[in-house]
């Protein structure tokens, strides 16, 4: 039996959960928690360009970008390979999101 990419449950789709949840809503989160009051900064040059430009409203429609973008590319990926772009942004969420917490929590302390 096989999982394909259009079925719901597969190692792919619950990489995908974990991605929108780590790297898109937590990372955005924090991170309008953090330089909304002033904890800390955004270190993407890009992104704070638009902050400053745009405000914090900026950041999920970056994040929506950049997950469109990488959902474009799961796509395009030939299988099994595909599942390293969900795996990928899984792990960066994560990681970004223990590293943002860090940083917030080192910078109040």
């Amino acid at each position: 039996m096989s999982i394909h990419r259009g079925t719901a449950v597969g190692p792919a789709s619950g990489c995908w959960l974990v991605a929108l949840v780590a790297f898109g809503a937590f990372d955005v989160a924090v991170t309008a928690a953090a330089v909304g009051t002033g904890v800390a900064a955004e270190a993407h040059p890009l992104v704070r360009a638009g902050i400053e430009r745009f405000g914090l409203a900026i950041l999920p429609v970056w994040k929506g970008v950049v997950l469109v973008v990488f959902y474009v590319l799961y796509w395009a990926v030939p299988r099994p390979y595909d599942v390293g772009i969900p795996l990928g942004l899984a792990v960066a969420g994560v990681a970004v999101g223990v590293w943002n917490v860090a940083v917030v929590v080192f910078a109040v302390a």
